[in-house]
């Protein structure tokens, strides 16, 4: 299926000219129809007592007869202002996997002006912020601004396939917030070593069997699509019921891998057979030197911290460390989950080297006066493996 889902897309750049609309009656028709169309909209509001504008445009790419790809951008500033207050302008960017019928139900609400920060909490969902508005969308067409095409003919990560057939376990639970559900606990201990994580884009239940051979795995034609946005962050939910991205738990654990999956429930079912996949991102014995552009350390006079996508769907991150007014400079310190070697910053506009670091932890020692840097990065060139199972209980 994740074929199919393919040639979808490359069909559509075929047809690029998306209709644009600007009320929700014209864009819920264009996705009941499916067929592709956008909604540019601008509104006011004010918002604890402070006038808002919102510039919002969204887009939907149909997949299949059951769902569409929607991407919503929002940027939202303050009218008459201070300087000092608009540095609060943000925007953000969602790309959602939707179920065509829940979105339309929650366009309807929105029509009305009726929204909940429980609205995402159907889709599947990733994200990115930006914070000026020449960042936002203004295109023909979303997708051909990402270039979809070029993602999907990128040459894929090298790939060994593991068939795990011993020693894997299952453990079944009742979902006692949603007793329409169960919970499987799958877990192993790992075939390969030097393992850095699990690529949970690429790590899901096959199928799940019940007696009479009744398939009790919901919405499993579409996958992969994550794929297409390495550089996105995943977008979920807080238990507070705030939007955010919550600590995740460690599916790896002394070379033993853990995870657990919530299926549509059968109290019929008395035997389970479940076969699944699980990816991981592996150390190989080569290095890869990466440049990353145009990183923001200092905005309006004040040292900020941020990340910059290196690879494999992970980030660097960078905050400030230490000031000194001694010698005239700003320790900025570094993270990443990716095996890094070394890192080298130049200054964005004159390009002369400014600091490097050969060691973890990974800190730089640069001019206080330092705004906008560029960074070389060395770091460990990644595999992927891919282990495929089979469990029954």
């Amino acid at each position: 299926m994740r074929l199919v889902f393919s040639f979808i897309l490359l069909g559509y750049f075929t047809n690029i000219q998306v209709p644009v609309v600007s009320n929700y009656s014209d864009f819920i028709m264009g996705i009941e129809k499916s067929e592709p169309t956008a909604l540019r909209m601008h509104s006011n509001d004010v918002r604890y007592g402070t006038p808002l504008r919102s510039d919002v445009y969204q887009e939907i790419l149909p997949i299949s007869e059951t769902h569409v790809l929607l991407v919503k951008e929002v940027f939202e500033t303050r009218p008459n202002s201070s300087i000092m207050e608009n540095e609060g302008a943000k925007g953000e960017s969602y790309v959602c996997l939707c179920n065509k019928k829940d979105l339309v139900t929650i366009l309807q609400r929105w029509k009305d002006n009726q929204h909940s920060n429980t609205d995402y909490a159907k889709f599947d969902c990733k994200y990115r912020s930006f914070f000026a508005k020449e960042e936002m969308f203004q295109g023909e067409s979303f997708w051909k601004s990402i270039d979809l095409k070029a993602t999907l003919n990128k040459i894929n990560l090298e790939t060994d396939d593991v068939l795990l057939s011993e020693n894997v376990k299952m453990a079944v639970y009742k979902n006692r917030q949603n007793l329409s559900k169960k919970i499987l606990k799958i877990s192993y201990d790992i075939p390969v070593d030097n393992v850095i994580k699990e690529v949970e884009s690429e790590s899901f239940l096959l199928s799940v069997m019940g007696d009479e051979e009744t398939n009790l795995l919901k919405n499993t034609d579409i996958l992969g699509w994550k794929s297409l946005f390495p550089e996105w962050r995943e977008y979920k939910q807080l238990n507070a019921g705030f939007w955010g991205e919550p600590k995740p738990k460690k599916s790896i654990n002394d070379n033993n891998y853990s995870k657990s999956f919530s299926i549509s429930s059968d109290q019929s079912s008395s035997i389970l057979q479940v076969e699944g996949q699980t990816t991981f991102l592996v150390k190989t014995d080569e290095k890869i030197t990466k440049s990353l552009k145009n990183i923001t350390i200092k905005k309006n006079g004040r040292f900020v911290q941020g990340d910059a996508y290196l690879d494999y769907g992970e980030y660097i991150n960078y905050s400030i460390d230490g000031l000194s007014d001694e010698n005239q400079s700003v320790v900025v310190a570094m993270q990443t989950s990716i095996p890094t070697h070394t890192v080298i910053a130049y200054d964005a506009k004159s390009g002369l080297e400014l600091g490097r670091s050969d060691t973890m932890p990974i800190e730089l020692n640069l001019p206080i006066s330092t705004s906008e840097i560029n960074l070389s990065v060395t770091y460990t060139k990644l595999k992927k493996v891919k282990i495929t199972y089979t469990v029954s209980k």
